[in-house]
């Protein structure tokens, strides 16, 4: 008599698992990877959407982790940034009295390698936060060798570039062609010569 009640005892256990996970997916929502991806009133828990709300507690300190994060990320990239490759050099310039970065304003610093002719640019609005004055700018990481470096600056509107290039500081006893380009040679980290209240490349007119 067991033997036949047996296989309907399973059957009937089978269902109510069934039926019991059924309804356990059912308070699941989407997959998501955080809180922002899932509706409101619901957060994400174990990579998918559940009704609930946070601690306020819990809220701060991933606000915190996150804001960690993004720190040790931007210091990251900074550093890459920052780096020097193996065999190249450096190149610091320096405008006067300084380049202030606004909703239009853009300054591109140009640098070609007299020898292999190879060109490279530096965008000032890009490196400088907007409302700040900056005036000294650096190229990381150069091939060694001599360049001719000029500095365009102006500004940017409806998509066209109203820019001068700046005239070479007559104070600074550096190589100056024709009256804009300076020429300046990129050495290894190790054979650059400290510099104390740097010159002025180039005058803002």
């Amino acid at each position: 008599m067991l033997h036949r009640v047996y296989p309907f005892i399973l059957i009937a256990t089978f269902i109510a698992f069934s039926c019991s996970s059924s309804k356990e997916e059912k308070k699941r929502g989407a997959s998501c990877k955080t809180d922002e991806d899932c509706l409101s009133k619901w957060i994400c828990e174990d990579q998918f959407c559940v009704k609930g709300k946070r601690d306020p507690k819990e809220l701060e300190a991933k606000a915190l982790e996150e804001q960690q994060k993004k720190a040790k990320e931007k210091e990251e990239a900074l550093k890459r940034k920052q780096t020097t490759k193996p065999g190249e050099g450096r190149m610091t310039v320096k405008l006067c009295p300084f380049f202030r970065n606004t909703d239009v304003a853009v300054g591109t610093i140009y640098a070609t390698h007299q020898d292999s002719k190879q060109k490279f640019m530096l965008a000032m609005h890009l490196e400088t936060p907007k409302y700040v004055e900056q005036s000294e700018f650096t190229f990381y990481s150069l091939p060694l060798g001599k360049y001719d470096v000029h500095l365009d600056y102006g500004i940017e509107g409806g998509g066209r570039f109203d820019v001068t290039k700046m005239k070479c500081d007559p104070k600074n006893k550096g190589i100056c062609k024709d009256e804009t380009t300076r020429v300046i040679e990129v050495v290894l980290p190790e054979n650059e010569k400290a510099v104390e209240n740097r010159p002025c490349d180039w005058i803002a007119q």
